[in-house]
């Protein structure tokens, strides 16, 4: 199925430590786990506890969950909900879970075949998160409390179209999606045949 412009709330409930995740995953819940120097949105790794404040914060809405981290009693939460998922296969759940939040962050896929396009891409130190929130203030015109409450993947969608339209980056087509992944089918069942 082509994703790259998905509505974010056709994404699918994920169940990760025992707590579901239905999303979407807003901007807001990035900057606070951002915030709350959580590995998870740096892409680096984390342990059980990191992943179970990040569950916490992302299954409910970022005002209930910038609410929450401050209580006298979160602490205690967590640990408790880190007891009870103490059984579960953590490597299946931080699976789970990254898959998830990558679903709710991606956008549209950037056609890396186009060499004008990729001569003009340049690396970027802002964090990812926050190249999202300028675009979405400067560019979409959007306050930050507005940009905070949208979905990270309608937010790509935007900001992503915009750079379309303007001529700065051309995206991969459900054609072409279709195209790629028959191709990629191909090798699989050619790399079979090479093997037996």
């Amino acid at each position: 199925m082509f994703t790259d412009w998905q509505n974010p709330s056709e994404i699918p409930a994920v169940r990760v430590l025992n707590v579901t995740l239905r999303g979407p995953l807003t901007l807001g819940h990035v900057l606070l786990l951002d915030d709350l120097q959580s590995p998870v949105v740096r892409g680096e790794s984390f342990d059980i506890g990191q992943l179970m404040v990040a569950v916490l914060v992302c299954s409910q809405s970022h005002e209930e969950s910038r609410r929450d981290v401050r209580k006298w009693w979160m602490p205690y939460y967590a640990r408790w909900m880190g007891y009870r998922c103490g059984l579960l296969d953590f490597a299946a759940e931080a699976e789970r879970f990254s898959q998830w939040f990558v679903d709710q962050c991606g956008g549209p896929r950037i056609d890396d075949g186009d060499e004008k396009q990729s001569k003009r891409m340049r690396p970027q130190s802002a964090p990812w998160f926050m190249s999202k929130l300028a675009m979405a203030v400067g560019e979409l015109g959007l306050s930050v409390e507005e940009a905070s409450a949208m979905p990270m993947k309608r937010l790509n969608q935007l900001v992503s179209a915009l750079a379309e339209v303007r001529g700065d980056v051309k995206f991969i087509t459900e054609a072409t999606a279709k195209a790629l992944a028959e191709v990629e089918q191909w090798e699989k069942e050619a790399a079979k045949g090479v093997a037996a």
